[in-house]
């Protein structure tokens, strides 16, 4: 077998199975990270009886909008992760290690244990998610239990864990992997999985929501019918056409016939050709603004629909993490940050 090591870590992916070990570890880590985020979140003050004023609350209510999007992003990088287990084959994994993680779990550097939101914390979340170009420090109170280092070694069968120094780097090693294995083995045997198990692509209406155009706000008398006849019928460019071809036809003729080219009664019954021809070309021009609007309507009402689906997939991740979430509530009352 070739050497499947990623040059920024060294983690070793050499089969689909390896590559399925490595993306349920960047699932785990997505997952913790995301109650890392919401564990702060909830520790943060909430009324003045708290011992702070309405301007600092005011702050903290920003920290944690700002702290409750991130831990989002965290949901929706682990739905990513889901799709690409997916797409292989495996089925979606969300399964972590209790808080906080035992030695072994993860490269020594990356420490996961719950913790209230302070200067400490906020240096541990930007440790974390820092890029690998940059050396920064990590959180005063997040030590390592233990130093170690996990060696992944070529040639294996069985999926083994190795280091990285950052996640980005584990993303690196699975993105590195996906490439070696599809020029090896091709697309078609390493996306073998269901793209059903996948989400995605929407799957469901938005409930309540009805697309309107112009063909719903008609009337439904006769006289409405026949209005919407006859508007079809003067805003066809085949009639503009027809007319401006028979008033250009008439003058031609008549001077080469000698007749009459502006017989008063025809032209009092028509009230006027040119006048005519003018009217049948705006209206032209109106129901060309009429299916332009109803194009935008469409469009309006498929982007309702994916940011609907969109926010129903985050609720469903949500809702998926409610024990979770329970659990850290009861730790914050305990006041044992590490129980859960």
């Amino acid at each position: 077998m070739s050497d499947h090591t990623s040059p920024s870590s060294g983690y070793v992916i050499e089969s689909r199975l390896q590559l399925a070990s490595a993306l349920c570890e960047a699932a785990e880590i997505e997952h913790n990270l995301m109650c890392l985020y919401l564990y702060a979140m909830f520790s943060l003050k909430r009324s003045e009886a708290e011992g702070v004023s309405s301007s600092e609350l005011e702050a903290i209510a920003r920290w944690r909008r700002s702290i409750t999007s991130v831990a989002l992003e965290e949901m929706t990088h682990l739905t990513l992760v889901g799709n690409l287990m997916s797409s292989i084959g495996a089925s979606a994994h969300f399964m972590r290690p209790n808080f906080p993680s035992s030695p072994g779990f993860y490269p020594a550097n990356i420490v996961i244990e719950l913790a209230p939101f302070d200067m400490s914390t906020l240096d541990h979340f930007i440790f974390l998610e820092r890029p690998r170009s940059q050396e920064i420090a990590d959180g005063a109170t997040f030590k390592p239990a233990k130093q170690y280092t996990r060696v992944a070694p070529a040639g294996r069968l069985m999926p083994s864990s190795g280091d990285y120094q950052t996640v980005g780097a584990l993303y690196e090693s699975i993105r590195q992997a996906f490439e070696d294995l599809c020029s090896k083995s091709g697309e078609q045997l390493i996306f073998g999985g269901s793209k059903a198990q996948q989400i995605g692509p929407l799957d469901s209406p938005l409930p309540g929501l009805r697309l309107v155009t112009s063909k719903d706000v008609t009337g439904e008398g006769v006289l409405d019918k026949i209005a919407d006849v006859v508007n079809r019928l003067i805003g066809s460019m085949y009639l503009f056409v027809g007319i401006s071809t028979g008033i250009v036809a008439w003058l031609f003729l008549g001077n080469i016939v000698g007749f009459d080219k502006t017989p008063w009664p025809l032209l009092l019954t028509l009230l006027n050709l040119p006048q005519l021809s003018i009217m049948i070309s705006l209206q032209v021009s109106a129901n060309r603004a009429q299916a332009a609007s109803d194009a935008r309507a469409m469009a309006d009402h498929a982007t309702l629909v994916a940011l609907h689906e969109l926010a129903k997939k985050q609720v469903q991740i949500l809702d998926g993490q409610n024990e979770v979430l329970d659990i850290l509530r009861r730790a914050v009352v305990r006041g044992d940050p590490k129980g859960a």
